[in-house]
């Protein structure tokens, strides 16, 4: 019987990340990205619509302003 810390160390195969890699695809990502992103913005009410044209109104006054903000 060989001990332990004097078994041969067999190399790790990469075989899961080279799984997920090949099963990985962009246009299929960005294709379901897409459509999520549309069935939420179809679910919103009014008031979320209200609460986000507000919030993308601040961030544009707050980018003209650049830098400068004080405080």
């Amino acid at each position: 019987m060989v001990a332990p810390s004097m078994a041969i160390v067999q190399p790790i195969r990469f075989t899961m990340i080279s799984d997920f890699l090949l099963a990985f695809s962009i246009s299929d990502w960005s294709s379901e990205a897409l459509n999520e992103l549309v069935r939420y913005f179809n679910r919103m009410s009014v008031t979320q619509w209200g609460i986000m044209s507000a919030c993308a109104v601040t961030f544009g006054f707050l980018c003209l302003r650049g830098t400068a903000i004080k405080r």
